[in-house]
């Protein structure tokens, strides 16, 4: 008898021929193989005489693959019965509903299975075919961590709630990954998703690509109720790229999450929502105070048509989460307006954050008025925790009074270790360098710098002023600074000064300066 053997095959005849029926972990690379029935029928012959597999990859991606061909590997496919770890990529052929209900019967007769991933993506699965799927696998009781890539098919609202359902079974379920991205499912879908994801007492780790759907109006209260209500949900990620999700959407999305006390890493991708203000919706995100252990808070806004009064609700609502310790939101690409009434208060309402160890903020090319930039300076200023913090200014046509008062935050971080400032294509001149660096000159702590000032209008004698006080960052390793392309061309005395002041960093261990 042949023993145990890990085997991996590029090619379906060399696979068929070994004739090794003690096969416990297997690997079948068959992307690409314009398979035909035929094929598919011989492939299930094979699997059926490896029933002893307990690990199979099977990889039949962009074939041309139609329901007969997915009846053929099947057949084979769901004697496997001591199968406790199954991927399958089946993306990009022409399965359609009865294949899909033929693959779900036949992963129901794989009861071991604790690990499961599937890629059915770009394909025809509506949603019958995905509701027959789904009472196919359902009783799955073992399942652990599950992927499912249902990307890119033709799915909407009834088949969501049947496949929500089902998940909602798996009892041991970890981990899952569901990927619906360019679908068209609605809000209804999101009611039986968040209905039956609450019903997975061991959920820990989600992550949900919703993206290029039709979300954004009545449903948005069940997921996030659904979700708030997980007994063991840990880290939440959903994308919600080109929706229609607004501020609304959200604050309800948030109250109904803010009911969970387990979650702690929150990640939201808005993308291309093009947010609208909306004057009834004043605490947008404050529902997540009630989460006591959330402690990561992660909001990709860009290119939202997001304006400083929106801006100013989600960081009001988000001041009120008292337990946070690591925030990011891009804000890439909006437009803010230069109207100062519009921006009081932007950065006071994060003034609570007493536990924020790390802060990242992005608004490249975004427009707004000195009063956010000044708020940037309280955050630093008040948060008396913050380690590490990185802040992209670029191309916002900010000047030297936004630097110095930046530079006035700094004077109070005095546990700063990391800190990463991107100012560059701006129109800084010389007098906001000397407040920034004596700002700098007091973060005793500091150990890895990086500055962007290039394409700004600064004298390099300002630079070199620069230099002199970072020599009392006396922690300093790492130090990336670039200076390139301002308007006055740096002399070669004034580089060599600048370089005179960096070699008396003794500590430093990277050096990367462009001037």
């Amino acid at each position: 008898m042949i023993e145990e053997h890990n085997q991996q095959y590029f090619v379906l005849q060399n696979f068929l021929q070994s004739k090794q029926t003690n096969i416990y972990n297997l690997e079948l690379q068959l992307r690409s193989n314009l398979f035909e029935s035929k094929q598919a029928e011989d492939l299930g012959r094979g699997l059926r005489n490896s029933s002893n597999l307990k690990q199979l990859i099977l990889n039949l991606d962009e074939n041309q693959l139609s329901d007969k061909g997915v009846f053929g590997f099947c057949s084979g496919l769901e004697n496997c019965l001591n199968l406790a770890d199954l991927t399958l990529f089946l993306k990009y052929n022409y399965i359609c509903d009865n294949g899909a209900s033929y693959l779900g019967k036949s992963l129901g007769n794989c009861q071991n299975l604790n690990n499961l991933k599937i890629s059915l993506s770009q394909n025809n699965i509506q949603d019958l075919g995905l509701a027959n799927f789904s009472s196919g696998f359902k009783n799955l009781n073992n399942i652990q961590n599950l992927t499912l890539d249902l990307s890119q098919n033709n799915i909407c609202d009834q088949g969501i709630s049947a496949l929500s359902s089902a998940i909602g079974n798996f009892q041991k379920l970890e981990n899952l990954y569901l990927n619906l991205f360019g679908n068209s499912i609605n809000d209804i879908g999101l009611f039986g998703l968040g209905s039956g994801l609450a019903k997975c007492p061991n959920l820990k780790n989600l992550n949900l690509n919703l993206d290029c759907n039709y979300i954004g109006g009545n449903g948005d209260k069940s997921l996030g109720t659904g979700l708030g209500m997980s007994s063991s949900l840990n880290i939440l990620q959903i994308s919600l790229q080109n929706n229609k999700v607004n501020q609304q959407w959200i604050s309800s999305f948030c109250h109904g999450l803010g009911k969970s006390q387990t979650i702690s890493t929150l990640k939201l991708d808005l993308r291309y929502n093009a947010f609208k203000f909306q004057e009834e919706v004043s605490d947008f995100c404050s529902g997540l105070k009630n989460s006591q252990n959330l402690k990561i808070v992660d909001f990709d806004l860009r290119k939202n048509n997001i304006d400083s009064i929106t801006a100013n609700q989600l960081f009001k609502g988000l001041g009120s989460s008292m337990s946070l310790e690591k925030l990011k939101l891009n804000f890439r690409e909006n437009k803010f307006g230069d109207v100062n009434e519009q921006t009081e208060g932007f950065g006071l309402n994060l003034t609570e954050f007493r536990n924020l160890k790390e802060f990242d903020i992005d608004l490249n090319q975004c427009q707004f008025s000195l009063d956010t930039v000044q708020s940037l300076g309280y955050i630093l200023q008040n948060s008396n925790q913050l380690e590490k913090v990185s802040i992209d200014l670029s191309e916002c046509k900010i000047d030297s009074t936004a630097v110095s008062a930046l530079g006035e935050g700094l004077k109070k971080s005095q546990n700063l270790v990391y800190l990463n400032l991107n100012l560059q294509k701006n129109f800084i001149r010389e007098e906001g360098i000397f407040t920034l660096s004596e700002g700098l000159a007091k973060c005793a702590k500091l150990n890895h710098l990086i500055i962007s000032f290039f394409q700004n209008q600064i004298d390099m004698a300002v630079f070199n002023f620069l230099g002199s006080e970072l020599i009392n960052c006396k922690n300093l390793t790492i130090l990336q600074l670039d200076l390139n392309y301002q308007s006055v061309w740096p002399k070669r005395v004034e580089k060599f000064i600048m370089f005179e002041h960096i070699h008396k960093m003794r500590k430093l261990v990277i050096k990367d300066i462009h001037i």
